[in-house]
């Protein structure tokens, strides 16, 4: 799991305006694909918001990862490719 606090931070906020309900830092492997918080237009566009706040791309490839559907996952995901030069 991610050591930045402020990536799952902003994801945890962006999760709420996208409508999905608080998860709390114990409750980070909450998937919020499957338990059907957004449809798919939503998880697109959530995708997309992450993109832009974090300054990073995803790619088609990362959206197959199961893993990206938590919010520990998906902060593994950004920090990693920030990381790999993007800028938060």
């Amino acid at each position: 799991m991610t050591e930045n606090n402020n990536i799952v931070s902003k994801i945890s906020q962006l999760l709420e305006e996208f409508g999905v309900p608080k998860v709390s830092a114990k409750n980070l492997k909450y998937n919020f694909v499957t338990q059907g918080d957004m449809d798919s237009f939503g998880i697109l566009s959530f995708i997309t918001e992450v993109e832009a706040l974090m300054g990073i791309e995803i790619t088609p490839k990362d959206l197959t990862k199961s893993g990206i559907q938590t919010i520990a996952g998906l902060a593994d995901l950004v920090e990693k490719k920030i990381q790999g030069g993007a800028k938060i």
